[in-house]
Order: structure tokens, then C-alpha cells, then sequence
């Protein structure tokens, strides 16, 4: 009983100094510079049954729930933003051999055009598809 009548004798000294002092201009911190990467709020639905999971991972791991799943955001852009760059190195060889062995095409960068409707048009859609199928099963693999 002496605890709890120390601690109300406390948050009352504390209440009244708060309330001797609550007119008094308060000095405000703020930083001169503004963020080099300023962040914006963003809102997300997730299912309510997936919650408390997220609640136990961050728990194990230490962090906050927000954290956590802004963390993840981050890491899968930059995933699909490194994945996309090595696509685009890996597939373009790929479509300019593939055009090379049919004179009816002709290849700029990121565009493929057909010039003749011939067989070998089709031919040549065929074999893009193909490789780049297998490329999308060697970019699941990683």
C-alpha cells in the first residue's frame, strides 16, 4: 500500500507542475533540412484472420507490425525492379538472335515488329514464347 500511495503522491506533484507550467511556450525541434527521401502514408486491406500472425512474426523479430511490412514492400520492389533490369539483359540477345535467323523481322529496342505476314512470322512467335517461358521459370527458381 506504501508503493501505490508513493506513486499517487508522484503523478500528483507531477500533475500539479504540468499545470503551473501548461501556458508557458514550449520550445519546438525541428529539423532544418528536409528529408532526402520523404515518405507519404499509404493504406492497405488485409485480411483479418492474417493479422495476428503478423502481430507474432514482428513479435518474434523484435519490430513493429508497420515496420515489418513496409520492409517487405520495400525488398519485393527492388526485387521486381532488379528482376526487370535482368530480364531486359537476358531477353533482348535472346529476341535479337531469334530475329536474326527470319529476314522479315527487324528488332529496335524494346520493340518487335513483324514486316511480312509469313509462316516463319509465326514460327518466330512461337520461339519468343518459348524462351521466354524458360526464362520465367529460371527467374521462379531464384
Amino acid at each position: 500500500m506504501a508503493k501505490e500511495q508513493n506513486i499517487q503522491d508522484i503523478l500528483a506533484e507531477v500533475a500539479e507542475r504540468a499545470e503551473e507550467t501548461r501556458d508557458d511556450a514550449t520550445k519546438m525541434y525541428r529539423s532544418k533540412q528536409p528529408p532526402s527521401d520523404p515518405s507519404q502514408v499509404y493504406s492497405i486491406r488485409i485480411p483479418v484472420s492474417r493479422l495476428e500472425g503478423i502481430r507474432s512474426l514482428a513479435a518474434k523479430r523484435g519490430v513493429l507490425p508497420t515496420s515489418m511490412l513496409r520492409s517487405w514492400i520495400l525488398e519485393r520492389l527492388d526485387h521486381e525492379e532488379q528482376s526487370a533490369q535482368v530480364a531486359e539483359r537476358e531477353i533482348r540477345p535472346t529476341a535479337h538472335a531469334v530475329a536474326a535467323e527470319f529476314s522479315s523481322v527487324r528488332v529496335r529496342p524494346g520493340l518487335f515488329v513483324v514486316r511480312e505476314a509469313e509462316p516463319s512470322g509465326r514460327a518466330l512467335e512461337y520461339r519468343l514464347r518459348e524462351r521466354l517461358s524458360q526464362h520465367h521459370r529460371r527467374m521462379a527458381e531464384v
